[in-house]
């Protein structure tokens, strides 16, 4: 038995180290254009290779699952994707979701300097897919969804080169963007801004890959989700939720977990009043702080240092990565 343990933490180890984020580990000349037909329209990619293998990846970066979560649809559950016209795009690195840029490039998510830093948007909700390239559509190898840690506040899908995973693994791998901080997790207990924005994402993108990932030769009922830090408690959460009832398989959590103490809040609306008293949002009226919100300008929601709530005693809680167990849309 005790080996048994220990052969399976080598494996985990190896998965770890093959989705660490570092530069990009896919090198050599791109060789092909690949093109694929997803139920929205078409897109287009590109090959690489990958050190120390002669296998090649396709690789598809940015496709939307969901549509950008703007103006009424901010602080909203995630809404399905608009078909499009056309090859898209999907050769260069999306947009990161709102965030503090310069937390992002000091934190551990960009190893000496050498990783791009990218742009954000609330236009975030896109995924990433490394593909084998000699994966056909339906030769069914399994899928690895990751999704990315940092607090719920930090983070991007393309700081995590899924290359090598896919090349050394022959799986498909899929990375997810999901709304961060007060966007994602901003919520006043009622129907207007219901909370989960952030782990909603995460389970949309789940059901794209269940009517889309066959296309890319993955298997739709071989979907392992697995993430880091505050990923593996959205992985927590989502092994526990019958939101994402039926859209995996199996299941790694890495460091996080859902029963972290704080991150789960029966009671959003004291938390909200500390996010509306901000200083630049002291104009908000209180009746209908989300409608105003929604209109916004986003720039000084993602700059404005974030206050903490006095929730779980002394250590005080960012109120920006708090999920929300009481609404409608339930976790548990």
């Amino acid at each position: 038995m005790e080996r048994a343990v220990r052969v399976e933490s080598r494996v985990l180890v190896g998965v770890v180290c093959l989705l660490l984020p570092c530069p990009a580990t896919a090198t050599g000349p791109e060789v092909a254009q690949p093109e694929v037909d997803t139920t929205l329209g078409r897109v287009r990619g590109r090959q690489v290779g990958v050190k120390g293998t002669d296998r090649l990846v396709n690789v598809f970066l940015g496709i939307p699952f969901a549509q950008p979560p703007l103006g009424p649809n901010r602080f909203s559950g995630p809404r399905p994707a608009q078909p499009w016209e056309g090859v898209r795009d999907a050769s260069t690195a999306p947009p990161m979701c709102l965030q503090d840029v310069e937390s992002m490039n000091n934190s551990r998510f960009v190893l000496n300097g050498k990783q791009q830093i990218f742009s954000v948007s609330e236009d975030c909700l896109v995924l990433n897919i490394y593909s084998p390239a000699e994966a056909p559509a339906g030769s069914g190898r399994p899928v690895m969804v990751w999704v990315h840690g940092g607090a719920l506040i930090t983070g991007t899908a393309t700081s995590y080169d899924g290359s090598a995973l896919a090349a050394y693994g022959d799986v498909v791998v899929v990375t997810v963007q999901y709304r961060l901080g007060v966007l994602g997790f901003f919520s006043t207990g009622d129907e207007h801004a219901p909370g989960n924005q952030g782990f909603l994402d995460v389970v949309a993108a789940l059901h794209w890959v269940q009517g889309n990932i066959t296309p890319f030769g993955g298997d739709l009922n071989c979907v392992t989700v697995f993430g880091g830090s505050a990923g593996g408690s959205i992985i927590s959460g989502l092994i526990l939720s019958p939101v994402a009832a039926g859209l995996f398989h199996r299941a790694i959590t890495q460091s996080g977990v859902i029963t972290t103490p704080g991150i789960i809040d029966s009671h959003p609306w004291p938390l909200a009043q500390v996010c509306i008293s901000f200083p630049v949002l002291l104009y908000v009226c209180l009746p209908y702080p989300t409608l105003y919100l929604r209109s916004f300008p986003v720039s000084p929601l993602s700059k404005e240092k974030q206050r903490k709530a006095e929730a779980g005693g002394s250590q005080g809680q960012e109120i920006e990565a708090i999920l929300v167990n009481t609404v409608k849309t339930h976790l548990y």
